[in-house]
């Protein structure tokens, strides 16, 4: 299932509802594509995890 929420407003609850969104699902894969602020990030806390060979 892929759900996209747009708004060309700003204040509306976009983060919001997608982080409640994404908070119930097991497997997911998020883009926060705001230009000027994306803070998903800070709602959602991510788990980083780093490649070995990345690293080279």
């Amino acid at each position: 299932m892929i759900i996209s929420i747009a708004s060309g407003k700003g204040g509306t609850g976009k983060t919001s509802l997608v982080a409640a969104f994404a908070s119930l699902s097991e497997d997911m894969v998020l883009c926060d594509a705001d230009v000027d602020a994306g803070d998903l990030h800070i709602l959602m806390d991510p788990v980083y995890t780093v490649n070995p060979v990345d690293n080279l």
